[in-house]
């Protein structure tokens, strides 16, 4: 991974980095703010100039080291990133687990959520496709603050 600082005032810093994800090149932004009370280090996956993809945060203490927290989160995306939770080309979730964020569905107007699962873009029909495969057994719905490691 190559990682460059951009200037930014001292409060606030950026890092641009592309990281390899199976045969994919990833290219993310970090985002960090420090406050009085606290550290908040964000990184997503760009696609052209948009956020999409891949989403981390990690939440540090005021007085915490920024590149110890930026060691921590980019373990964080290591251990993600090398778990598969959807096989794409048999339509199915692997293991019976999968991992994601919620977004907005602009094709809904935000009346069905779009989930991103391995970095990819799932509609809610093609989920519900996808559990279809599991009918009659049980599930639990974990939904978790951004910066907590599922």
């Amino acid at each position: 991974m190559h990682t460059e600082v951009v200037g930014f005032p001292p409060w606030t810093f950026r890092f641009r980095a592309r990281m390899s994800c199976g045969n994919e090149l990833i290219e993310r932004i970090d985002h960090g703010w420090r406050v009085a009370f606290a550290v908040t280090l964000r990184n997503f996956e760009l696609r052209g100039e948009l956020r999409a993809g891949y989403r981390f945060q990690l939440i540090g203490e005021a007085d915490d080291d920024v590149f110890v927290l930026l060691g921590r989160l980019v373990e964080k995306m290591r251990r993600a990133l090398s778990v598969r939770h959807i096989d794409f080309r048999e339509r199915r979730i692997i293991d019976s687990t999968g991992r994601g964020h919620i977004e907005w569905d602009e094709s809904h107007a935000g009346r069905l959520p779009l989930v991103v699962v391995d970095g990819t873009e799932v509609s809610w029909n093609e989920l519900g496709q996808m559990l279809m495969s599991m009918e009659g057994w049980q599930f639990r719905l974990d939904i978790a603050d951004p910066s907590e490691e599922l």
